[in-house]
């Protein structure tokens, strides 16, 4: 990557504890939440949960135990679910750290648990957070990888040389100082952003950053925006890795696209996307 400057990725991964605490008769996210069924919604406070997220959280462990709420007779909240020791305390052990216990109670009886748990990248979640930062995605990211076979490391792939002279002169990078995507629906959207093409098809570096990290006007997915590019030629291979696509004679034509989903907006809602660059 180019010392330019830019901003590239969402900001540092939240730091966590690899251990976490006893003692869990502390009620809230910090402890292990209170051990008495507490009805949902009404119990969402007790474990420092906003209605907004106490309820995507619900929703989201239900689809993990494959149900729909509205498929159980009672929804209730519970505190960390780990073994009680002899002396009454209650020891948990673990690199993520614990939110809720959601329990459906279905018509037959069935009781189905599902947890909670926030680790490194829950800051780009609704369910860890009131206020999720948007994760960005870059073609680049893993794309140098080096593809190896079994433990022989003198099978590994090598450099490729880079660009000749006639194709660097040919080559038209992308660069687009901002995009303004108006966010007017939830689902899926794909933003075209722009054509470009790269001397003898290799992808050097891509960057681009969002201007508000944590909007407050819309939710994102999780995956966060992610800039795509697409070969345009006939027999153009997909950019998922360096050493796999290869290189080509002349320039290799590519389009570029923002990809992403929207979970919850408000009217006027707009994503900015800045200093895209692919070249």
């Amino acid at each position: 990557m180019s010392g330019s400057g830019r901003v590239r990725f969402a900001s540092a991964i939240l730091a966590l504890s690899s251990v976490l605490l006893a003692g869990c008769e502390m009620v809230g996210a910090g402890g292990a939440g209170p051990q008495v069924p507490l009805p949902y919604p009404a119990g969402c406070p007790a474990f420092d949960l906003s209605p907004g997220r106490c309820a995507a959280i619900v929703d989201a462990l239900a689809s993990q135990a494959g149900i729909v709420p509205q498929e159980a007779t009672a929804i209730e909240l519970l505190g960390d679910s780990c073994a009680e020791g002899n002396d009454g305390t209650r020891l948990c052990t673990r690199t993520t750290q614990f939110v809720v216990r959601v329990r459906f109670t279905m018509a037959d009886g069935t009781r189905l648990e599902e947890s909670q748990f926030c680790g490194v990248g829950g800051q780009f979640t609704v369910l860890c957070t009131d206020d999720p930062e948007i994760h960005v995605g870059l073609p680049t990211e893993a794309y140098f990888d080096v593809p190896c076979s079994g433990d022989d490391m003198s099978s590994c792939a090598t450099r490729m040389p880079g660009p000749n002279t006639a194709a660097a002169a040919a080559e038209q990078p992308l660069d687009i100082p901002r995009l303004d995507v108006p966010i007017d629906h939830a689902g899926a959207f794909v933003i075209e952003v722009g054509d470009g093409s790269l001397a003898n098809g290799i992808l050097e570096e891509s960057g681009m950053s969002v201007i508000d990290q944590a909007p407050a006007g819309f939710l994102l997915e999780e995956s966060g925006v992610r800039l795509l590019i697409e070969s345009l030629e006939p027999d153009g291979r997909p950019f998922d890795n360096y050493y796999l696509h290869g290189r080509r004679e002349g320039v290799e034509r590519f389009r570029a696209t923002l990809r992403f989903n929207v979970l919850s907006f408000e009217p006027g809602a707009v994503l900015t996307v800045q200093d895209i660059y692919v070249r």
